[in-house]
């Protein structure tokens, strides 16, 4: 089970050199290894861990303007070495590039950021945005997120299990199909769940990817939860809406606020393997994330903590200040 988290908040972030001062040093102060600090010159960092003691948790991340606004990437590795850049370092097992087309789908930040939390223990940094949405398909206050470290793995002697989430924004974009056409916009994220994509797809929208030796390019992984997914737009000139299907677990109908006893249910998502053959189709449990699904607003607002029993959970909703379902994760106060 993860240790318990350590976290600081940060108020009114209003650029990127200090988003990511505030990710460096929150980090460096709880035993994560800073191995190249480009910040100021590139808006870069480069961070890795030993995690469980046996892990290689390498990451790389830029932050940088597309579009509309600043967004972040992060790679996920498994070594450093400074001279390659920060999306070709050794034993990259993510490739969250730009789709060819005008769509946008991103992690955005948007500043100032109200409040930026970072939370942060030896297997993994998580980071969490309160700030104004400026897209035309999330308004108003919101709560964006992004994570990198490793699940909590069934097998203390695995070396892997390394993890890259964050939530992400996809902007109306438009596509054109004969006479009609077509535009979408939505937002999605894999905090409740992981999915890895084939060496075919590199566009890695879905931002959470897990890296488990020969299942790197080949082999599903985990439970991909999108929290809300909807397509407003038009098709052959009459306005639509779409809304695309959720996978995966359905936290809504797990997860329920006690009433009685004032207090929400925490599940612990589950990742597993997914393994299919000519017949049938298996998934085998390999760990569970580091942290719980929860009921979030209005029982909590972002960042409120909660106790149960000795325990005290940190509480965020996803992607809406007052969505209903959010993650729980347990910290040191």
């Amino acid at each position: 089970m993860a240790a318990p988290f350590n976290y600081q908040i940060f108020n009114d972030v209003t650029d990127k050199e200090t988003f990511l001062s505030n990710i460096r040093n929150v980090a460096q102060n709880n035993g994560w290894i800073i191995d190249k600090d480009d910040i100021s010159n590139n808006s870069e960092l480069y961070l890795h861990s030993n995690g469980n003691g046996n892990q290689n948790l390498y990451f790389s991340m830029k932050v940088d303007y597309y579009y509309a606004s600043d967004y972040i990437f992060i790679q996920g590795n498994t070594g450093f070495d400074t001279n390659s850049t920060w999306d070709n370092q050794p034993g990259k097992f993510t490739s969250p590039v730009l789709n060819g087309d005008s769509r946008a789908t991103l992690p955005y930040l948007w500043f100032p950021i109200q409040k930026q939390y970072v939370i942060v223990n030896g297997q993994m940094v998580i980071v969490f945005c309160d700030m104004i949405s400026a897209s035309s398909v999330l308004n108003g206050r919101v709560i964006g997120h992004l994570g990198f470290g490793s699940i909590d793995n069934y097998d203390l002697s695995n070396t892997e299990g390394n993890l890259v989430i964050a939530h992400e924004i996809s902007y109306d974009y438009a596509y054109w199909t004969g006479t009609g056409g077509k535009s979408a916009g939505g937002y999605s994220s894999n905090i409740l769940g992981a999915k890895l994509f084939n060496a075919y797809n590199t566009a890695s929208k879905d931002f959470g990817l897990l890296y488990l030796s020969e299942n790197k390019f080949n082999t599903d992984l985990g439970i991909t939860a999108y929290v809300y997914n909807a397509h407003n737009g038009s098709y052959g000139g009459a306005d639509r809406t779409y809304y695309y299907g959720q996978k995966g677990y359905h936290y809504n109908y797990a997860i329920r606020f006690n009433d009685w006893a004032s207090r929400t249910s925490l599940i612990k998502p589950i990742v597993s393997i997914k393994n299919t053959t000519s017949t049938d189709v298996y998934f085998y449990p390999i760990g569970e994330l580091p942290y719980y699904a929860c009921k979030a607003y209005p029982y909590s607002k972002a960042g409120d903590i909660i106790t149960q029993g000795t325990r005290k959970f940190m509480i965020f909703p996803l992607f809406s200040y007052t969505y209903g379902n959010g993650v729980a994760i347990e910290v040191n106060v």
